[in-house]
């Protein structure tokens, strides 16, 4: 019944697993965030300055590209305070996730902390898997 056509199967599998692995990665990203979100409920000055920081920083060297429109958004959302900033890290709509792909929270999170996240999400995945 598939004979010829097998490239057309594999072709829609890989379609599959990078749809599969675009949910992953989303999914840890978020958990990142929800950290990070934490974390600028512990110490707001501490993070919104970091985030400031990294916004002057992206900005300058990413100076007339598209990216410039995400980053002025976020420069507009840290001025809200942090009840705005919560509110987007945080967030499941579609926006916000996409606002998220040029977050200026580089560095909130020590490597220490990003590597616990990561690994408490993947232990949360396998045990979904099982």
């Amino acid at each position: 019944m598939l004979a010829g056509h097998e490239e057309y199967v594999t072709e829609a599998l890989r379609g599959e697993r990078a749809g599969f692995v675009a949910h992953i990665v989303q999914a840890q990203r978020d958990a990142e965030n929800r950290v990070v979100a934490g974390k600028l409920a512990q110490d707001p000055d501490r993070v919104l300055a970091r985030a400031r920081r990294n916004l002057e920083r992206f900005q300058a060297i990413h100076a007339g590209a598209t990216v410039v429109r995400w980053l002025d958004e976020w420069q507009g959302i840290i001025a809200q305070g942090p009840e705005a900033v919560m509110r987007t890290l945080t967030s499941e709509a579609p926006h916000a996730a996409d606002l998220r792909q040029n977050s200026p929270f580089a560095g909130v999170l020590s490597e220490s902390e990003r590597r616990d996240v990561l690994e408490s999400f993947t232990r949360h995945w396998e045990r979904r898997a099982t």
